[in-house]
């Protein structure tokens, strides 16, 4: 698709990104840690202070479509601790499940990555992901992230397990 475009999300775009985010544990309920009900009624997302208080440690760029909806997103957190602030996460990927097979993702998450190591203080990127979220996977392990761990029975849905995987990526 060649008329989406893509930007760092600013204070105005929080109440799009909650839409979005949202939307992303509607159609894959399975993918996040949190449940539609729980971010419904939370007061506060995960990436509010990224979106509000945007720095080059907290961010997170949106796609957009030409009707300016957002249709993709991907947040990047950093523990602010002295001991762990060279590392950062990558948090609530998602694409609209109409854009998926367009290269949107992968824009995102470049952008998000090429901003991260840009900042002087990131050296790593952690994620995680469920080991049955196949194009999540093999996208990561296009840009390098490795599988440094597994833990079984991560998240529970009734009587459901699902295993998550995680990933790093070190600057070079």
């Amino acid at each position: 698709m060649h008329n989406v475009f893509y930007r760092q999300l600013l204070s105005a775009d929080y109440n799009e990104y909650k839409r979005i985010r949202l939307d992303s544990l509607k159609e894959y309920p399975n993918n996040f840690g949190a449940i539609y009900e729980e971010e419904l009624n939370s007061k506060s997302l995960k990436l509010e202070g990224a979106i509000k208080f945007t720095n080059d440690a907290n961010f997170a760029f949106g796609a957009f479509s030409p009707e300016e909806t957002m249709i993709g997103i991907c947040g990047f957190v950093t523990d602010l601790r002295q001991k762990t602030k060279h590392r950062g996460e990558i948090v609530h990927m998602f694409v609209n499940t109409q854009y998926t097979g367009q290269g949107i993702g992968k824009k995102l998450l470049q952008l998000t990555i090429d901003k991260a190591f840009n900042n002087n203080q990131t050296e790593q990127i952690i994620l995680g992901v469920v080991c049955t979220n196949e194009n999540a996977i093999k996208l990561y392990k296009q840009f390098g992230f490795v599988e440094y761990g597994k833990l079984e029975k991560y998240f529970k849905t009734g009587s459901q397990y699902f295993t998550q995987l995680f990933f790093n990526l070190t600057m070079n």
